[in-house]
């Protein structure tokens, strides 16, 4: 069975379980499937087997094949209750603004770009594949160019350029898999149109519940547009009869009407500029035009 991607522009929102981290005071919001309040994540040392070889990959907690999100986290209705610094504030009152205007709310998944980490697990219904080699666990959803590698072999962060996935290293800790990641792009989104940030620090616990439900929570780390946690649980349901298939979306795309009129505003975001490739344009006469 094949599983197309359902995709909405208008619901490109982070569905992986958040937590926001940057102050010593806390708001707690949960999602429709957690029973009570969750803590922040917390490292602690690994315990039990740690996938370092392929016999002890065999003895860690299943969580092969694909995953769907049950959760939505980034509704304009739940802005309100989180954490905003006077730049995160801004963001969202400008983006509730231009939607009330009926505008055109700028994001990377309109220009067709990298989602990355947290944006790629982007929600509701996102589908994310498991995998696992010695030494790492591979996250993969349909939008990737590249799986997100988490490295599990006791290495340390790499230190160089952010990139939209970030380095993210991990152990196992009584049968959940805590991952750790740092190094991401200022213009990576937390939802669609709300860009994280400098200095982000991402922490998650993922953890089967049974044989096809697990439950991610995640501590974001994020002082730009955050002043203390705000923690929230995702739930993700297996279904191990589908496979994933390929989906692309080519940048600079044109949502076009039946009349050909343009639909998207094209203009690139003054704000991050940086975050978008350079993409060289054609002109009238000149050699890519055969003119």
């Amino acid at each position: 069975m094949s599983q197309p991607r359902p995709w909405s522009l208008a619901a490109c929102a982070l569905s992986c379980a958040v937590v926001l981290s940057a102050g010593a005071s806390a708001q707690t919001g949960s999602a429709k499937t957690a029973d009570a309040p969750v803590a922040p994540v917390v490292i602690g040392a690994p315990s039990g087997p740690q996938g370092d070889t392929w016999d002890s990959v065999k003895q860690l907690p299943d969580l092969y094949g694909p995953w769907r999100s049950m959760d939505l986290i980034g509704r304009p209705q739940d802005m309100a209750s989180m954490p905003l610094t006077a730049k995160g504030k801004a963001i969202v009152e400008q983006n509730a603004k231009t939607r009330a205007g009926g505008g055109d709310v700028e994001g990377r998944a309109k220009y067709c770009l990298t989602l990355g980490f947290p944006g790629g697990m982007a929600g509701p219904e996102e589908i994310t594949e498991i995998l696992y080699v010695p030494g790492r666990v591979i996250f993969s959803d349909v939008e990737a160019t590249s799986g997100r590698m988490i490295y599990t072999d006791g290495r340390k962060h790499h230190v160089g350029p952010p990139s939209m996935r970030g380095d993210s290293i991990g152990h196992w800790e009584n049968g959940s898999l805590v991952i750790d990641t740092i190094g991401l792009q200022r213009g990576n989104e937390i939802a669609y149109g709300f860009p994280i940030g400098d200095n982000v620090h991402i922490t998650e616990r993922v953890t089967p519940k049974d044989h096809n439900t697990m439950v991610i929570v995640t501590t974001f780390d994020a002082p730009d547009i955050f002043t203390a946690t705000y923690t929230h649980v995702a739930t993700y349901q297996r279904h191990e009869d589908w496979q994933m298939t390929e989906w692309d979306c080519a940048q600079n795309n044109r949502d076009l009407t039946g009349t050909g009129a343009q639909q998207m505003n094209l203009t690139l975001p003054e704000e991050h500029p940086e975050t978008l490739p350079s993409t060289p344009r054609r002109t009238k006469g000149s050699r890519r035009d055969g003119n």
